[in-house]
C-alpha cells in the first residue's frame, strides 16, 4: 500500500457520525468538496514524504474538476486525483508507476513531446496542449500545465501536472 493509502484509512479510523436529523440539506457541491479534502490529505502526505519546500496550490484545480498528477524526479506517476479515470479511463492502479506517455500514442505529435521534455529537463514551467489516448483508444486533447517542485534543499523531486480535456 502506499502512504497516501493509509493517510485515508488513517483519515476515517474512528471516525463517529451524527444522525441526520433534517432532509432539507442543499450543498450542491458537498461531494466535490468532501473529494478535494480527502486528495489535500493525500498531497500533504507526499508532502512530507518528500520534504517539498513549499506546498503547491492545486485546491481549486481540484474543485474546479482537473485532473492532477504527481511523478517522481523519475517522472513516474506516483499520484493521480479521481479526475485522471474520467478523464482518461484508467484507475490510478493502472497509472501508478508508469511514465505519463503511456498516454500518448502514434497521432501524439513529437514535437510537442520534445518540447515538453525540454522544459522538465530545463526545471521550467509549462503549458501545452498534447494530443492522447484513453484506456479504451479514443483520442481527446489535454490542456497541461506542468511545475516542478523542489525539496527544502532546493532539489528537484516531483513534477505536478494539471490536466484536462478541452472539447
Amino acid at each position: 500500500m502506499y502512504e497516501y493509502e493509509n493517510a485515508f484509512i488513517e483519515m476515517y479510523k474512528g471516525a463517529t457520525y451524527a444522525p441526520l436529523t433534517s432532509w432539507d440539506i442543499s450543498c450542491k457541491n458537498i461531494y466535490g468538496a468532501i473529494n478535494t479534502g480527502q486528495e489535500l490529505q493525500c498531497l500533504k502526505v507526499l508532502e512530507k514524504e518528500y520534504n517539498w519546500a513549499q506546498f503547491p496550490e492545486l485546491r481549486i484545480p481540484l474543485l474546479h474538476k482537473k485532473t492532477v498528477v504527481i511523478t517522481n524526479s523519475r517522472k513516474e506517476i506516483i499520484w493521480v486525483s479521481r479526475r485522471f479515470y474520467h478523464m482518461t479511463g484508467y484507475l490510478p492502479s493502472e497509472a501508478i508507476g508508469k511514465k505519463p506517455i503511456f498516454l500518448q500514442g502514434p497521432n501524439t505529435d513529437k514535437n510537442t513531446l520534445c518540447l515538453i521534455n525540454e522544459k522538465l529537463k530545463a526545471l521550467e514551467s509549462s503549458n501545452h496542449k498534447i494530443l492522447n489516448y484513453k484506456k479504451d483508444g479514443r483520442q481527446y486533447i489535454c490542456d497541461l500545465e506542468i511545475h516542478p517542485i523542489f525539496d527544502k534543499f532546493h532539489t528537484p523531486v516531483n513534477f505536478v501536472a494539471i490536466e484536462f480535456e478541452t472539447v
